[in-house]
C-alpha cells in the first residue's frame, strides 16, 4: 500500500523561514489514494508568534533531504526536510506529519474461483474437516481487511475459520444415495462490507451404508427329475444403492433343504444363475428350499438373503404292472374270471383285455 502511494503522491515537505526559537510540529490525515498535485494541507492553518512566510511548497520526488518513517498497521509517513537559513536568518524546522488513512478499496479474494473436494459419507453431523483453499485475502488494512465467512445455501454445511485456518462444519446427515454432490458458494465479508466469492464443489465419497436387497423373500422354480448336470433352474438378482465395490454383487448358496438335495445344486457368483449338478429323483425328493446370499464386496461387507423353493416335477419313467389268478377257468362268453390280488400264470405269452364288473371283479379276455 505504501509503495502505491509513493508513486502517485509527490513527496511534501514545508520549508518555513522565521525566526521562532522552537521547531513546530503539525500532524494531518489525508486519505489513500490521492492523485499527483492534489493539496493536502496550507500552512495558513498554524499559527506562529512571528511568520515570515507562509505559503504551501512542493518537494520534488526523489530528494535526498526527505525522510520517510512507516510505523504500526497504519501506513503513517513522517516527512522532514532541514533548509540552511542565510547570514541574516536563523534556521528553523517545521515538522508536518502527514497519516495515509485507508481507504476500503479491496475486496477479499480467494486463492481460485473453484474449490472442488471429496469427503466420506461416513462424516457425521458436527463433524469438522479442514479446508486450506477457502480462505481469502484484503490488500486493505485494519478494520477492513478483517474478513468473515457464510456459506450459500445454508443447513448442510457452515464454515468457521480457527487461528487462520478455514474449517467446514457438516450440518446434516450425508447420503450419497439421495444427494452424491453438493455446490454452493463461500463468501467472503470485510469489515466494510465488501465480498468476494468463490464455488465450492463437494462429491461424497461412498460408504458401505446399504445391503443388497432382493426384490422378494421367495422365488418360486421348478426342473424335471433326473435332468441332466448344468440344467437352468432359476436366476436370482439383488441391487445395491451404494456404487463401486460396496456396490458390487456376489451370490452364494447358504444352505439346502431337505440334506438329501445338498450337493445337487450349483450358483454362478457372478450372474446368480441356480443349475444342477447331478440328477434328482422325485420319488425320494419332491421339492427343495434354497437359501441364497447376496454379498457386496465392501469391507465389511454386507448381505441380503432370499429363498428359492424348486418343485421336482415327475417324469413318466416307470411302467405300470399287472399280477392276476384265474378263478373257475373260463366263463361262458370265453373270459376269465378273476379275483383281486391274485396272480395269474399263464402257460404262453398273451395280451389281456380287463374290464370291471358291476360286481366288482376284473374280467380279462385273452387275445
Amino acid at each position: 500500500m505504501i509503495t502505491k502511494i509513493f508513486n502517485q503522491v509527490l513527496w511534501l515537505s514545508v520549508l518555513a523561514w522565521s525566526i521562532l526559537a522552537a521547531s513546530k510540529t503539525k500532524k494531518i490525515s489525508v486519505p489513500e489514494g490521492l492523485r499527483s498535485g492534489e493539496q493536502l494541507f496550507n500552512l495558513n492553518s498554524l499559527t506562529f508568534d512571528r511568520t515570515d512566510i507562509k505559503r504551501i511548497f512542493q518537494l520534488q520526488k526523489n530528494s535526498d533531504l526527505v525522510e520517510v518513517l512507516a510505523s504500526g498497521q497504519k501506513e503513517r509517513m513522517h516527512f522532514r526536510h532541514n533548509y540552511r537559513s542565510n547570514a541574516a536568518r536563523s534556521l528553523r524546522k517545521i515538522i508536518l506529519s502527514i497519516e495515509i488513512t485507508d481507504v476500503n478499496d479491496n475486496s477479499p479474494v480467494f486463492r481460485s474461483n473453484l474449490v472442488s473436494l471429496e469427503i466420506p459419507e461416513a462424516l457425521g453431523i458436527g463433524e469438522e474437516f479442514e479446508v486450506s483453499d477457502l480462505i481469502a485475502k484484503d490488500a486493505d488494512i485494519g478494520e477492513f481487511a478483517a474478513v468473515s465467512y457464510s456459506i450459500v445455501p445454508p443447513g448442510t454445511f457452515d464454515i468457521q475459520v480457527q487461528n487462520g485456518r478455514p474449517f467446514l462444519k457438516v450440518l446434516k446427515k450425508l447420503d450419497r444415495e439421495l444427494a452424491p454432490r453438493w455446490e454452493g458458494s463461500v463468501i467472503a465479508t470485510d469489515g466494510g462490507g465488501r465480498e468476494g466469492s468463490t464455488k465450492l464443489v463437494i462429491n461424497i465419497q461412498d460408504s458401505n451404508d446399504n445391503s443388497p436387497k432382493f426384490d422378494q423373500d421367495v422365488f418360486s422354480a421348478s426342473v424335471v427329475e433326473n435332468a441332466p448336470a448344468g440344467t437352468f433352474v432359476y436366476k436370482v438378482s439383488a441391487d445395491d444403492l451404494d456404487n463401486g465395490l460396496n456396490g458390487e454383487i456376489r451370490y452364494e448358496i447358504e444352505s439346502v433343504d431337505p440334506k438329501t438335495a445338498v450337493g445337487k445344486f450349483q450358483m454362478e457368483p457372478k450372474t446368480g444363475v441356480i443349475s444342477t449338478t447331478g440328477a434328482i429323483d422325485r420319488e425320494t425328493t419332491k421339492s427343495v428350499r434354497i437359501r441364497v446370499e447376496a454379498r457386496d464386496l465392501g469391507n465389511p461387507s454386507r448381505s441380503g438373503y432370499a429363498t428359492v423353493e424348486v418343485s421336482i416335477l415327475d417324469l413318466n419313467d416307470h411302467a405300470p404292472q399287472v399280477s392276476v389268478m384265474p378263478i373257475n377257468g373260463l366263463a361262458e362268453d370265453g373270459s376269465i374270471l378273476l379275483a383281486e390280488n391274485k396272480n395269474l400264470a399263464l402257460s404262453s405269452p398273451s395280451l389281456l383285455y380287463l374290464t370291471w364288473t358291476a360286481k366288482s371283479t376284473l374280467r380279462s379276455t385273452l387275445i
